[in-house]
């Protein structure tokens, strides 16, 4: 949002609606494509009783796919039909403080954004607590049930001395071919439902989150309900997300073990050393522009759950809405990022350093603990992220600003 913008919000905020309404009209000459810019003129001019400029402006912003510009758009146009200004008169000019900030919900730092997701978590404690705990077990249900059916299957079909004889000779027998991605199959099934239950709980605690933010009552019972509708949505969200997040390690991976297999098939170590210290070099280069590329695509589509819990976007759309609401805002999602990781870090160094104990009783207590806590610390994740998403929503859309209005 630009200067002018912000002074036309401060204008307006003052009850000064003349000058709001001049700073909105240049504001609007300057990006006619912010439609944001658009409601806030269409609001001015209700409180300057210009109903029919009002309501102009709200027929050509009914019908945009914005839910919330939508909502707001449609009761100021219900409120210009039934010839309102406005449905509450605001405060005497005189008892509006003249230096207060006119956004006190931004900006916000990384730990800003933090610090919000962890009151966000400790208002409904008990809650998403219990929430992680449900999402955790059907995640290790789920896990665990592919985990049994695949064993069944290679045990029965396959079995240890047959899974030997067939790699060292692949045509001992065509079934064995087939046993394999039969059994890995097998096993995707049930712990597909397991992640399809576990984001489902996921996104259930971003819409309440994203509610709560926006001042509105919603309980996690609705928002779980509300999320099964669009389950097997965030499922193949989830699944395109991380497809693309590791893409360019995995393509990094290939490429690198092509550079290796060249330099073991042609003898370069032994004939050409220094040739076969360049491939090393450029294989460990290739291997660090990887895990690059994969924390940037991860910092950059990690926003497609919660969109997908907040607007009524398709999974592709939804994807593409992460990757714009994070444009320009790289490194400050990735501070955010950082941040949460060495919170929880610092949460579970202990539990898992019990883990890795040769004592078996600190070993399993260590593992119990850290389980207890990553169950505990995971909402805050959720919290964080949904509080991030409101940010940069409010910072390149004034989200916040619209429902102020609305």
């Amino acid at each position: 949002m630009s200067a002018v913008f912000q002074e036309g919000v401060r204008a307006f905020e003052e009850g000064n609606f003349g000058e709001a309404r001049r700073l909105f009209e240049l504001a609007v000459n300057d990006d006619p494509t912010e439609l944001k810019i658009q409601v806030w003129l269409a609001h001015t001019h209700q409180k300057l009783e210009q109903l029919p400029e009002a309501r102009r402006l709200y027929e050509q912003l009914a019908n945009h796919e914005d839910p919330v510009l939508r909502r707001v758009a449609l009761k100021g146009l219900s409120q210009c039909q039934a010839g309102a200004a406005w449905v509450t008169s605001p405060p005497p000019v005189s008892s509006r403080p003249r230096d207060r900030a006119p956004v006190p919900t931004r900006p916000r730092s990384a730990g800003d954004i933090v610090s919000a997701g962890v009151n966000a978590y400790r208002a409904r404690f008990k809650e998403y607590v219990l929430l992680s705990g449900i999402a955790y077990l059907w995640l290790i249900l789920g896990c665990t049930a592919g985990g049994i059916a695949a064993g069944i299957v290679l045990a029965v079909f396959g079995g240890a001395a047959l899974g030997t004889a067939f790699m060292v000779n692949p045509t001992f027998s065509p079934v064995l071919f087939w046993l394999f991605p039969l059994a890995l199959l097998l096993a995707s099934v049930p712990s597909t439902f397991g992640f399809r239950e576990f984001w489902l709980r996921q996104c259930a605690a971003h819409l309440v989150s994203f509610e709560e933010l926006s001042n509105k009552d919603y309980s996690l019972k609705q928002a779980q309900v509300q999320m099964r509708t669009k389950s097997w949505t965030l499922v193949w969200a989830s699944f395109l997300v991380g497809g693309l997040v590791f893409l360019p390690y995995i393509a990094v991976l290939v490429l690198s073990f092509i550079a290796i297999l060249v330099v073991g098939l042609n003898g370069i170590m032994t004939t050409a050393p220094e040739q076969g210290i360049v491939f090393a070099l450029i294989a460990v280069v290739l291997v660090i522009v990887g895990l690059v590329g994969t924390l940037y695509l991860s910092v950059r589509l990690q926003l497609a759950l919660p969109v997908l819990a907040v607007e009524d976007l398709g999974v592709t759309a939804a994807v593409r809405r992460s990757w714009d609401l994070t444009q320009g805002r790289f490194w400050s999602t990735l501070g955010v990022t950082a941040l949460l990781y060495l919170l929880t870090l610092a949460a579970t160094l202990v539990p898992q350093l019990l883990a890795q104990s040769e004592l078996p009783g600190l070993s399993v207590l260590g593992s119990l603990l850290v389980l207890a806590l990553t169950i505990m610390a995971l909402p805050v994740w959720w919290t964080t992220t949904t509080v991030l998403y409101y940010d940069l929503r409010a910072r390149k859309e004034g989200l916040d600003l619209l429902q102020q209005l609305g």
